[in-house]
């Protein structure tokens, strides 16, 4: 291999690197937006509620996060197949993944639907019957519907990995939209 021919493909390189730098920066900053919006609506509701909404946050978060380190691997599968032209691989990664997703989310959530009112009380003081009802409502509205969050991370995660950046973000602008909807 010349030179030349090594440069482009360097320059090429950089180019997808940063191109998939931006995306994911970008999707990041859209659910930050989407974080916003939802404790905007949530202040208009009340001192119970927030506070509600701020203990359980915390605890919606623990079932999000198994949801998007299987993304956030997904993504690293698919680029590697991708580079190596093995798009099967890819869609037996991505159905594994979504089955993780699910288990994981069904075990989560009914351990959210059983236990969500006592453990508000790991993050709040004496709480009311009211604020824990509240961060009950809040719990099943975030974070038992782990599993299509889930494998809408998974998808855009594998989209994102397979070079696709501009289709992840509008991925991301659509959940931001979903979001400020449904707050």
């Amino acid at each position: 291999m010349d030179c030349a021919s090594s440069n482009l493909s360097s320059s090429a390189s950089s180019i997808i690197f940063f191109s998939n730098v931006f995306s994911s920066s970008l999707t990041n900053s859209v659910f930050a937006i989407g974080a916003v919006a939802i404790q905007g609506a949530v202040n208009s509701l009340g001192a119970e509620t927030i506070i509600a909404q701020g203990a359980t946050r915390k605890l919606a978060m623990f079932a999000y996060l198994p949801s998007v380190s299987i993304a956030n691997t997904v993504a690293t599968f698919a680029a590697q197949n991708y580079g190596a032209k093995k798009p099967g691989r890819i869609r037996l990664g991505v159905q594994a993944s979504w089955k993780m997703n699910i288990v994981i989310s069904v075990v989560l959530g009914a351990v959210i639907l059983f236990l969500g009112k006592q453990s508000t009380a790991l993050f709040l003081e004496n709480p009311s019957a009211e604020v824990t009802n509240a961060a009950y409502r809040y719990l099943l509205f975030a974070a038992v519907p782990g599993i299509l969050n889930g494998m809408m991370c998974i998808y855009q995660q594998t989209i994102r990995g397979v070079g696709k950046a501009t289709q992840a973000v509008i991925g991301g602008f659509m959940q931001l939209g979903a979001k400020v909807l449904l707050a």
